[in-house]
């Protein structure tokens, strides 16, 4: 099975000290004035007006906005700390929850993010939503959120975190702690590639010495384990007859398991001593609730695995690595791990089967869903509604209108694909029952029309082929909104939204090469006779058919695009680096043998994947001569 994993660091606006937490304001005001500093860490710069108080034991700073004054709060990082500034390629995620202080009043909440004293805000950081209306006081909230990533070169960067808090309506109360933070993530997890990598040597202060670690991977469990000498460094385990077990845990505490990205640990490891043959076994511990077991063998011997949080439940999980020996044992067993690896990259694109689905509920880092093509909310994320049943509510009134819009920066509508579009909606305010349409824009250009009159919710699918309707290469994007105009209010929700692809079958060869890529390569082929005498060609003479080609992801019209081994060279401690040419998209396994003549090929490792052009895989050589094959998965 491929597996695969996220990451997260947290500045929380009350809410006590989440996983992660930066800085918190959980305690920055009482129910009578603000306080110099939280218990966080995060002090007050400056508060125009408003007023503090409690309700329902629960005490709340009040902000208002009307024709005769505006209050504003701003709170940042106590400034001479490193940790707590703005960095590049990092992505800061930041969500306040408020509610309607008056009953019946829609009353608009604000926050953007600030840095340090300054008090204007960060550009393109303001989000606003409304309040829920109707009861009064603390079951009347409403969450909205927004997100900034700092690239390299931003003025920002080096300056203390913060936010400002403000109301453009009637009234707005924040509880102190309330349900509000900032959090930040590495912003491009994929290819930072290596997230940890350590040879286990430990510095004067006793701490491990890593030569890679952008997600500050920690030990938490195990320290007193690391054995460092002049041979080799690692950490062992024992189990002993009597039950006891050794553990040695690595944890990145400002990151979690994240969706949609491929996750490969690796190290080598030795069953040192054997005072029970019979348990072999060590269990890897992946985000505290999936369990990965291995059988170590008595030789050094290199280990590798691939990860998938999505196909396996951990994402959002803490990205945590443990290590312990499995099950029981009648004597004492050592086990020993040195040198791990632990790296991050793209998936295969995934474009048949199911792409997205989504229920609309959120959490600290927007919309919680199956993700297989990297969609984001880029407008409309405060029309989310989080009830017993979530949805997305827009109203149309007149000509203006609400609407929401997801899009996959790196994706497009393809050819020979049927999409299919799925989910339930109902209008639930009709003043004006002669409109009642909505509108799917797909890809900015294509507009889908449903018909949603009815206040009961509803099903709605429909399939498109964006070849024959003319909008194939554009990006992928839907868009929903109210078509038409209104004499007075509509509302409309939508429900649990899902989008699936199938390939449409495409003409192929024998040895199923489809004739469009055999197209690309070899224009003015016609006939089928002419595709199959194609397809078994080798036009540029590098030994491998154009079906094979295909399959390897390669050229058929370049001699020097082809698998081959470009290296294997020694390495420090008696290791090989095996590196090949590859295929973005594909994986490998890694063959040896020590004779050309006898023997079999053994593996010596599977599924490894591809870096881009060129992917390399260290592995042990246990005897003076060595034979390296690499092959496709």
């Amino acid at each position: 099975m491929k597996k695969w994993i996220t990451t997260i660091v947290a500045i929380g606006l009350a809410c006590g000290i989440q996983a992660g937490t930066l800085i918190t304001s959980d305690g920055a005001w009482s129910s009578t004035s603000i306080n110099a500093t939280s218990n966080g860490g995060m002090q007050t710069n400056y508060i125009n007006g408003g007023a503090f108080g409690t309700t329902l034991g629960k005490d709340w700073y009040r902000s208002n906005a009307d024709a005769e004054t505006t209050n504003t709060m701003y709170m940042s990082a106590v400034s001479g700390n490193p940790d707590l500034t703005y960095q590049a390629g990092k992505t800061y995620i930041y969500q306040i929850q408020g509610y309607a202080a008056i009953e019946s009043h829609s009353n608009t909440q604000n926050v953007m993010l600030i840095a340090g004293s300054d008090t204007n805000g960060i550009a393109g950081t303001l989000v606003s939503g409304l309040n829920n209306t109707g009861v009064y006081g603390i079951n009347d909230q409403v969450a909205i959120s927004g997100s900034y990533t700092v690239e390299v070169g931003d003025p920002i960067i080096g300056q203390p975190i913060g936010m400002k808090l403000f109301s453009s309506g009637i009234q707005t109360r924040w509880y102190s702690d309330g349900s509000s933070f900032i959090s930040s993530v590495l912003a491009d997890h994929i290819s930072t590639g290596t997230l940890f990598s350590t040879e286990f040597e430990l510095d004067g202060a006793g701490e491990l010495i890593t030569t890679a670690n952008p997600i500050e991977m920690e030990v938490v469990v195990g320290n007193e384990l690391i054995i460092t000498n002049a041979v080799d460094s690692y950490f062992r385990m024992n189990i002993t007859a009597e039950g006891a077990k050794n553990n040695f845990k690595l944890d990145a505490q400002a990151d979690s398991f994240r969706a949609s990205t491929l996750y490969t640990l690796s190290f080598r490891g030795q069953k040192a001593i054997n005072g029970d043959a019979a348990q072999n076994e060590v269990d890897i511990i992946l985000g505290g609730t999936y369990t990965n077991t291995l059988a170590i063998s008595t030789t050094t011997t290199p280990y590798s695995m691939v990860i998938n949080p999505d196909e396996i439940g951990l994402v959002g999980d803490d990205l945590s690595i443990e290590f312990v020996p499995a099950g029981a044992a009648t004597a004492v067993n050592q086990y020993r791990v040195f040198n791990v690896d632990f790296s991050a990259e793209a998936p295969p694109p995934v474009h048949t089967g199911l792409l997205y689905q989504t229920s609309f509920e959120t959490n600290a880092v927007g919309v919680i869903a199956v993700n297989n093509i990297d969609l984001e909310v880029v407008d409309g994320f405060d029309l989310i509604k989080e009830a017993a049943d979530n949805y997305v509510s827009m109203n149309l009134n007149g000509s203006a209108r609400n609407d929401f819009q997801l899009a996959a920066a790196a994706d497009t509508f393809r050819e020979l694909t049927t999409y299919t579009f799925s989910f339930a909606a109902n209008k639930t305010i009709s003043n004006d029952a002669t409109q009642n349409e909505l509108g799917l824009i797909l890809g900015g250009v294509y507009t889908q029309t449903v018909v949603v009159s009815s206040s009961s919710k509803l099903p709605f699918s429909f399939d498109v082929n964006a070849e024959d309707l003319g909008f194939e290469g554009q990006p992928f994007s839907i868009e929903i909104e109210p078509l038409g105009t209104t004499s007075a209010v509509n509302q409309y929700r939508v429900y649990n939204l899902e989008i699936t692809a199938v390939d449409i079958p495409a003409d192929l060869t024998t040895n199923g090469t489809p004739h469009p890529w055999l197209d690309d390569y070899y224009p003015g082929l016609e006939t089928d006779e002419e595709y199959e005498a194609q397809d078994i060609s080798d036009t540029d003479g590098d030994g491998f058919r154009a079906w094979q080609e295909y399959q390897l992801g390669t050229d058929p019209t370049n001699a020097l695009s082809l698998l081959t081994i470009t290296e294997a060279a020694p390495a420090v401690g008696g290791e090989f680096v095996v590196t090949w040419q590859s295929a973005a998209g594909k994986s490998y396994n890694i063959l040896t043998n020590v004779n050309l003549t006898v023997g079999n090929w053994g593996t010596a490792a599977t599924a490894v994947p591809s870096a881009g052009a060129e992917t390399s895989y260290t592995t042990t050589v246990g005897s003076a001569v060595n034979f390296f094959q690499v092959e496709l998965d």
